[in-house]
């Protein structure tokens, strides 16, 4: 997604004021992402999330010699074509009552 896909993307689905707020930090932060698109399937296999959807939106084309020079380069990954993805994740119901339970009790207690 080039940055305007982005912005457009973030308009449809969030207020305004949020949605200039994320664009902004994917376009100016300093903060590069160097994780594999392995490390998010992981990270959602291992997260307390009840549900989620995971999509590849955007590969390039890797040759094959560039994939195993990558495979060797970077042991136990082999999607080295996807650069942007879409998590959708939903809470279980249950889990937000419990925590909202827990932060007001701690609330209270502190």
């Amino acid at each position: 997604m080039d940055n305007m896909e982005l912005l457009i993307f973030l308009l449809e689905n969030f207020p305004q004021e949020k949605a200039n707020m994320i664009h902004h930090h994917f376009k100016y932060s300093e903060r590069i992402n160097r994780l594999f698109y392995e490390d998010y399937i992981r990270y959602m296999e291992l997260s307390d999330f009840a549900n989620y959807k995971l999509k590849a939106l955007k590969r390039i084309e890797v040759g094959e010699e560039l994939q195993d020079q990558l495979m060797k380069k970077y042991p136990g990954y082999k999607d080295f074509s996807t650069y942007s993805i879409q998590i959708l994740a939903w809470k279980n119901k249950i889990q937000n009552k419990r925590r909202k339970k827990d932060i007001t009790r701690n609330e209270t207690v502190n």
